[in-house]
């Protein structure tokens, strides 16, 4: 990739790239790519509420009385409450650091939009896996949550104190020497 941007000496043209380990790239790459940083941040809850809105279909059939735009924004509303709620069930791990202080990692801050196209993928499997077992069929609430429950469960599983900074914004200055997972119930299928 470097030979090849050496190449284009003349001309006008942009070379538009990403990542999510900006500090793993090769300092010769980014000279070449330029100084122009563009940071995408963590979804805040009504960009979480869109996101979903993208990979939750209409079309999806939709467990109960309501019509399919109201189900389907209810279960939006409590997956993105799921995630964000300051007082919920959203604590994935704790940083243990350096200073002898921690940090509370929680579900909106590992929250991406492929995890929630993960998580709808989840609750749409689990509402498929309903339908062929038992008959019944519409995504439900508790499909959704269970979803929600996975991500929760696995999003924390990456983190070693070497690598938190690739996943969270944390300052220059703060060292994480270990990771505490609190003890979740399983995840169960509804």
């Amino acid at each position: 990739l470097l030979a090849e941007l050496d190449g284009f000496e003349e001309g006008t043209f942009l070379v538009v790239s990403a990542t999510n380990r900006l500090s793993s790239l090769d300092p010769a790459a980014r000279r070449r790519l330029g100084d122009l940083i563009l940071r995408v941040p963590r979804p805040r809850r009504g960009a979480a509420a869109g996101i979903f809105r993208k990979h939750l279909s209409l079309a999806v059939p939709y467990a109960g009385e309501f019509p399919a735009e109201a189900a389907r924004e209810r279960l939006i509303d409590a997956a993105v409450a799921a995630i964000y709620s300051p007082n919920g069930d959203n604590h994935i791990c704790d940083l243990v650091l350096r200073s002898g202080g921690s940090r509370k990692v929680a579900g909106k801050d590992l929250i991406s939009g492929a995890e929630i196209k993960r998580i709808v993928a989840v609750a749409a499997g689990e509402a498929c896996r309903r339908h062929i077992e038992f008959g019944e069929r519409g995504l439900r609430l508790e499909d959704m949550l269970y979803g929600v429950d996975h991500f929760l469960e696995s999003a924390g599983a990456p983190l070693t104190p070497a690598n938190c900074r690739n996943y969270l914004d944390l300052e220059d200055d703060v060292d994480v020497v270990s990771i505490t997972r609190p003890s979740r119930p399983a995840v169960a299928p509804a």
